[in-house]
């Protein structure tokens, strides 16, 4: 057998070494069995998100309310329910009125029948219940309906309400 050849053979076996084709040297593979156990201890944070997609912008009138449409997503593990409420932030417009229809992830119920009033014509209001009876759920693309009315009160031009939305027991 040529150096090439014996080179070839030289197998490499559990640290032992095989010469084959010369040498003649009896090297055995040894298997050796350990085993180690580990305990892994994993601690779950609570977790509660809201998230909203971008809504498109709307105008309304004295006399015409008028409604867009949008979606959210709510993620919660914590075992007790929630409910998902809505606070308006900074001031509001006068005469301007905001109602939000949520659709409740599987499980829980709507706070009221058809939409809630965040807003009304006379300023904000407080936190606002939206959706109730939440348990553990991850769910996404649930409707978020948000209808606008303006009174003659409203003065003409860009009005911004900022609703913040957050689940609480």
């Amino acid at each position: 057998m040529d150096r090439i050849g014996r080179a070839l053979c030289m197998l490499l076996l559990g640290g032992g070494l095989l010469a084959a084709g010369g040498g003649g040297a009896d090297v055995r593979a040894q298997v050796r069995e350990d085993e180690a156990t580990q305990e892994v201890t994993a601690h779950v944070r609570p977790y509660q998100h809201v998230s909203l997609d971008p809504l498109p912008s709307f105008a309304a009138g004295p006399g015409a309310p008028r409604t867009v449409a949008t979606t959210y997503a709510v993620v919660t593990n914590d075992p007790e329910p929630q409910r998902l409420v809505a606070s308006v932030e900074g001031p509001t417009p006068d005469g301007v009125t905001v109602w939000v229809e949520l659709e409740p992830p599987e499980g829980a119920a709507p706070a009221a029948d058809g939409p809630v009033q965040v807003v009304g014509p006379d300023g904000e209001r407080g936190p606002t219940p939206l959706v109730t009876g939440i348990e553990q759920v991850s769910a996404a693309d649930l409707d978020v309906q948000y209808t606008m009315e303006a009174t003659v009160a409203a003065e003409p031009g860009d009005k911004q309400v900022r609703l913040e939305f957050e689940l609480v027991p």
